[in-house]
Protein backbone atom coordinates (compact mmCIF):
# COMPACT_ATOMS: atom_id res chain seq x y z
CA UNK A 1 0.00 0.00 0.00
CA UNK A 2 1.36 3.41 -0.94
CA UNK A 3 2.23 5.58 2.06
CA UNK A 4 4.47 8.27 0.57
CA UNK A 5 4.47 10.37 -2.62
CA UNK A 6 7.84 11.85 -3.66
CA UNK A 7 7.66 14.68 -6.19
CA UNK A 8 10.00 16.08 -8.76
CA UNK A 9 9.83 19.90 -8.86
CA UNK A 10 10.44 21.61 -12.21
CA UNK A 11 7.98 20.56 -14.89
CA UNK A 12 5.96 18.63 -12.32
CA UNK A 13 4.93 21.19 -9.73
CA UNK A 14 6.37 24.26 -11.47
CA UNK A 15 5.54 25.32 -15.03
CA UNK A 16 8.93 26.98 -15.47
CA UNK A 17 10.63 25.24 -18.40
CA UNK A 18 11.31 28.45 -20.35
CA UNK A 19 12.70 30.23 -17.28
CA UNK A 20 15.08 27.37 -16.50
CA UNK A 21 16.37 27.13 -20.05
CA UNK A 22 16.86 30.89 -20.36
CA UNK A 23 18.64 31.04 -16.99
CA UNK A 24 21.16 28.45 -18.21
CA UNK A 25 21.57 30.12 -21.58
CA UNK A 26 22.39 33.47 -19.97
CA UNK A 27 25.26 31.85 -18.07
CA UNK A 28 26.62 30.27 -21.24
CA UNK A 29 26.13 33.46 -23.26
CA UNK A 30 28.30 35.39 -20.79
CA UNK A 31 31.01 32.80 -21.48
CA UNK A 32 30.66 33.27 -25.23
CA UNK A 33 28.55 30.17 -25.91
CA UNK A 34 25.20 29.78 -27.65
CA UNK A 35 23.62 26.56 -26.39
CA UNK A 36 20.31 25.52 -28.00
CA UNK A 37 17.52 24.31 -25.77
CA UNK A 38 17.65 20.89 -27.45
CA UNK A 39 21.07 20.23 -25.87
CA UNK A 40 19.85 21.31 -22.46
CA UNK A 41 16.62 19.30 -22.72
CA UNK A 42 18.47 15.99 -22.47
CA UNK A 43 20.37 17.17 -19.39
CA UNK A 44 17.46 18.61 -17.39
CA UNK A 45 16.87 16.74 -14.16
CA UNK A 46 20.56 16.45 -13.42
CA UNK A 47 22.11 18.74 -10.74
CA UNK A 48 22.55 22.30 -12.02
CA UNK A 49 26.33 22.31 -11.56
CA UNK A 50 26.56 18.98 -13.42
CA UNK A 51 24.65 20.39 -16.41
CA UNK A 52 26.97 23.39 -16.56
CA UNK A 53 30.03 21.18 -16.19
CA UNK A 54 28.97 18.88 -19.05
CA UNK A 55 28.26 21.75 -21.45
CA UNK A 56 31.46 23.64 -20.67
CA UNK A 57 33.64 20.54 -20.97
CA UNK A 58 32.06 19.86 -24.36
CA UNK A 59 33.23 23.33 -25.35
CA UNK A 60 36.68 23.10 -23.78
CA UNK A 61 36.03 25.60 -20.98
CA UNK A 62 37.24 25.16 -17.38
CA UNK A 63 35.31 27.05 -14.72
CA UNK A 64 33.97 27.03 -11.16
CA UNK A 65 30.80 25.04 -11.83
CA UNK A 66 29.28 25.69 -8.40
CA UNK A 67 29.71 29.44 -8.78
CA UNK A 68 28.11 29.29 -12.22
CA UNK A 69 25.26 27.20 -10.79
CA UNK A 70 24.65 29.99 -8.28
CA UNK A 71 24.67 32.51 -11.15
CA UNK A 72 22.09 30.40 -12.99
CA UNK A 73 19.85 30.44 -9.91
CA UNK A 74 20.20 34.23 -9.66
CA UNK A 75 19.11 34.52 -13.30
CA UNK A 76 16.13 32.26 -12.61
CA UNK A 77 15.11 34.24 -9.53
CA UNK A 78 15.19 37.53 -11.42
CA UNK A 79 13.04 36.14 -14.24
CA UNK A 80 10.47 34.47 -11.98
CA UNK A 81 10.13 37.30 -9.48
CA UNK A 82 6.41 38.09 -9.17
CA UNK A 83 5.62 35.42 -11.80
CA UNK A 84 3.08 32.65 -11.21
CA UNK A 85 5.10 29.50 -11.87
CA UNK A 86 2.98 26.81 -10.22
CA UNK A 87 0.80 24.54 -12.29
CA UNK A 88 -2.93 24.93 -11.52
CA UNK A 89 -4.24 23.17 -8.40
CA UNK A 90 -0.77 22.33 -7.02
CA UNK A 91 -1.39 23.78 -3.57
CA UNK A 92 -4.87 22.27 -3.32
CA UNK A 93 -3.68 18.86 -4.50
CA UNK A 94 -0.76 18.70 -2.07
CA UNK A 95 -2.98 19.82 0.80
CA UNK A 96 -5.51 17.10 -0.04
CA UNK A 97 -2.90 14.39 -0.43
CA UNK A 98 -1.31 15.25 2.92
CA UNK A 99 -4.46 14.03 4.64
CA UNK A 100 -3.54 10.44 3.70
CA UNK A 101 0.07 10.35 2.52
CA UNK A 102 3.50 11.51 3.54
CA UNK A 103 4.89 14.01 1.02
CA UNK A 104 8.54 14.48 -0.04
CA UNK A 105 10.55 16.02 -2.88
CA UNK A 106 13.65 15.04 -4.88
CA UNK A 107 14.78 17.57 -7.48
CA UNK A 108 17.88 18.20 -9.55
CA UNK A 109 17.93 21.97 -8.97
CA UNK A 110 20.02 23.58 -6.25
CA UNK A 111 18.94 24.03 -2.65
CA UNK A 112 19.24 27.80 -3.24
CA UNK A 113 16.63 27.59 -5.99
CA UNK A 114 14.38 25.30 -3.96
CA UNK A 115 14.49 27.70 -1.01
CA UNK A 116 13.05 30.52 -3.14
CA UNK A 117 9.68 28.75 -2.76
CA UNK A 118 9.46 29.78 0.89
CA UNK A 119 6.36 28.61 2.74
CA UNK A 120 5.34 26.27 -0.09
CA UNK A 121 8.04 23.91 1.16
CA UNK A 122 6.04 23.32 4.35
CA UNK A 123 4.07 20.73 2.37
CA UNK A 124 7.11 18.41 2.30
CA UNK A 125 8.36 16.21 5.12
CA UNK A 126 11.71 15.62 3.38
CA UNK A 127 13.43 17.50 0.53
CA UNK A 128 16.61 16.52 -1.32
CA UNK A 129 18.02 19.07 -3.79
CA UNK A 130 20.48 18.51 -6.62
CA UNK A 131 23.78 19.01 -4.81
CA UNK A 132 22.52 16.85 -1.92
CA UNK A 133 21.81 13.83 -4.12
CA UNK A 134 23.94 10.74 -3.54
CA UNK A 135 24.04 10.17 -7.30
CA UNK A 136 22.25 12.06 -10.12
CA UNK A 137 19.05 10.75 -11.67
CA UNK A 138 18.28 8.07 -12.80
CA UNK A 139 20.51 6.30 -10.24
CA UNK A 140 18.18 5.05 -7.47
CA UNK A 141 20.48 5.79 -4.52
CA UNK A 142 18.83 9.03 -3.41
CA UNK A 143 15.27 7.71 -3.57
CA UNK A 144 16.34 4.64 -1.61
CA UNK A 145 17.98 6.90 0.98
CA UNK A 146 14.80 8.93 1.26
CA UNK A 147 12.60 5.88 1.75
CA UNK A 148 14.96 4.62 4.45
CA UNK A 149 15.02 8.00 6.20
CA UNK A 150 11.23 8.03 6.21
CA UNK A 151 11.18 4.49 7.63
CA UNK A 152 9.45 3.07 4.56
CA UNK A 153 10.05 0.32 2.02
CA UNK A 154 10.60 1.46 -1.56
CA UNK A 155 7.39 -0.27 -2.66
CA UNK A 156 5.47 1.91 -0.19
CA UNK A 157 6.51 5.01 -2.18
CA UNK A 158 5.77 6.45 -5.62
CA UNK A 159 7.75 9.08 -7.52
CA UNK A 160 5.93 11.69 -9.60
CA UNK A 161 7.86 13.37 -12.43
CA UNK A 162 7.59 14.79 -15.92
CA UNK A 163 10.56 13.20 -17.72
CA UNK A 164 11.28 9.64 -18.91
CA UNK A 165 14.39 9.57 -16.72
CA UNK A 166 12.15 10.29 -13.71
CA UNK A 167 10.19 7.16 -14.55
CA UNK A 168 13.38 5.14 -14.96
CA UNK A 169 14.61 6.53 -11.64
CA UNK A 170 11.49 5.37 -9.84
CA UNK A 171 11.60 1.91 -11.40
CA UNK A 172 15.31 1.58 -10.57
CA UNK A 173 14.40 2.28 -6.94
CA UNK A 174 11.56 -0.24 -6.91
CA UNK A 175 8.92 2.48 -6.60
CA UNK A 176 5.78 3.23 -8.56
CA UNK A 177 6.34 5.75 -11.36
CA UNK A 178 3.70 8.38 -12.14
CA UNK A 179 4.35 10.51 -15.21
CA UNK A 180 2.89 13.98 -15.72
CA UNK A 181 2.46 14.62 -19.45
CA UNK A 182 3.56 18.07 -20.64
CA UNK A 183 4.83 20.00 -23.65
CA UNK A 184 8.22 18.28 -23.56
CA UNK A 185 7.29 14.64 -23.07
CA UNK A 186 4.27 12.74 -24.31
CA UNK A 187 2.46 9.95 -22.51
CA UNK A 188 4.17 7.48 -24.86
CA UNK A 189 7.64 8.75 -23.93
CA UNK A 190 6.83 8.54 -20.22
CA UNK A 191 5.45 5.01 -20.55
CA UNK A 192 8.53 3.99 -22.50
CA UNK A 193 10.63 5.39 -19.65
CA UNK A 194 8.81 3.09 -17.23
CA UNK A 195 5.76 5.00 -16.03
CA UNK A 196 3.21 2.92 -14.14
CA UNK A 197 0.55 5.45 -15.12
CA UNK A 198 0.47 8.84 -16.86
CA UNK A 199 -1.67 11.81 -15.87
CA UNK A 200 -2.27 15.16 -17.56
CA UNK A 201 -2.66 17.29 -14.44
CA UNK A 202 -1.56 16.92 -10.85
CA UNK A 203 -5.14 17.00 -9.61
CA UNK A 204 -5.67 13.55 -11.09
CA UNK A 205 -3.55 12.12 -8.28
CA UNK A 206 -6.54 12.41 -5.98
CA UNK A 207 -8.45 9.89 -8.09
CA UNK A 208 -5.83 7.27 -8.94
CA UNK A 209 -6.51 3.76 -7.66
CA UNK A 210 -2.73 3.43 -7.32
CA UNK A 211 -2.98 5.89 -4.44
CA UNK A 212 -5.68 4.16 -2.42
CA UNK A 213 -5.78 5.39 1.15
CA UNK A 214 -3.39 3.38 3.37
CA UNK A 215 -5.00 1.13 5.92
CA UNK A 216 -4.87 2.50 9.45
CA UNK A 217 -2.38 0.80 11.75
CA UNK A 218 -3.99 -1.15 14.54
CA UNK A 219 -2.72 -0.91 18.08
Amino acid sequence: MIKCIIFDLNGTLLDDYEFNIKAFQLVFKRLGLTIPHQRLDVLLGKPTSHIIEVVLKENGIEADYRALASEKVDNYMKMTAEQEVFFPDVEETLSALKDNYRIAMFTGVTRKQVDTLGGFLDHFELIVAGEEAIKPKPAPDTLLYMADKLGLRPDECVYVGDMPQDMTLARNAGMGAIGVENRMFSAGALLEGGATVVIRSLGELRELSLLRRPEKDHA
